[in-house]
């Protein structure tokens, strides 16, 4: 749901680029001119900001041929300056969007890793056993084997040269709005406090070693994962490195990593529903 999503984006980043939606808004595209679109086009559109990726049956030789003749139209420029890394916010947050509707949607995270840092497989893995594989995770299994009140709820973490962000999300019957928060938050609690238990640690680390040849299974799906490696000046071993990480953690490594980058009290709350229903909670 789009209205969640860039409720949720603006709410843990505040004034940081990364609040602004790519596609821009009906404002600020009618403000862009002819000439400021010839003068950001000059200033980054140059040699020093190219990243080329290249997938495909060709030697290193007939790959460097390509790629130079790929650049060599482009003015040299200089490179762009690296983003101001994110902030979190400066305490919990609860945002509420009225929303006309039989389910309120809910976002709840923060401020996460940037590419590259060296506890992103662990806050991975926590993450997972967290709300990823399916039926198989705690949020899966408290919100809806146990107690119904969501069909899908999910944990999502994403990384950005500047900062991430971590996120849990469901949507709930209105009346069960109250309930299904307070679950949401104790679960990620109690998973900083104790740690997951190692049938939990173990299935999300199969089911998150397995996913991967699935992840790079065709040339598109290398494509992307190799031009994230070169945009973001990671190690050229990134995706052996990370299944490498994954095997060896153990619980308390993973406990550690979350509670180093994971506070729920610097956590913005995004709700969208009925404004009856988000305004009766905290």
């Amino acid at each position: 749901m789009e209205k969640i999503e860039k409720g949720f984006t603006e709410a843990i980043f505040g004034d940081h680029p990364y609040a602004t939606s790519p596609g821009g808004e009906s404002a600020s595209l009618q403000a862009i001119d002819p000439q400021r679109l010839r003068s950001f086009h000059g200033r980054y559109y140059v040699g020093a900001n190219t990243t080329v990726t290249l997938v495909g049956d060709l030697s290193r030789a007939q790959a460097e041929r390509t790629a130079e003749q790929l650049v060599a139209g482009l003015p040299v420029g200089e490179r762009a300056s690296a983003l101001t890394p994110v902030n979190p916010p400066s305490g919990r947050l609860v945002s509420r969007l009225p929303f006309e509707a039989e389910q309120t949607h809910v976002s709840i995270g923060g401020v996460s890793l940037p590419y590259g840092h060296e506890d992103h497989p662990a806050l991975h893995l926590g993450c997972h056993i967290l709300g990823g594989g399916g039926l198989t995770s705690i949020l899966a299994r408290r919100m809806r084997r146990e107690r119904g009140l969501s069909y899908s709820s999910a944990c999502k973490l994403t990384a950005g040269a500047a900062g991430g962000r971590f996120q849990m999300k469901t949507h709930v019957r209105n009346e069960a709005l109250s309930e299904a928060l307070s679950v949401l938050r104790a679960s990620l609690r109690e998973l900083l406090d104790q740690g997951a238990d190692t049938n939990a640690l173990e299935l999300a680390r199969e089911n998150l070693l397995g996913s991967l040849p699935l992840q790079l299974a065709s040339n598109r799906d290398l494509l992307e994962r190799i031009a994230t490696i070169g945009f973001h000046g990671l190690a050229l071993d990134d995706v052996q490195r990370f299944s490498e990480k994954l095997q060896q953690l153990d619980g308390e490594e993973v406990r550690a990593a979350m509670r180093r980058h994971l506070d729920p009290d610097l956590m913005a709350t995004v709700l969208v529903g009925p404004e009856l229903a988000i305004s009766r909670v905290e």
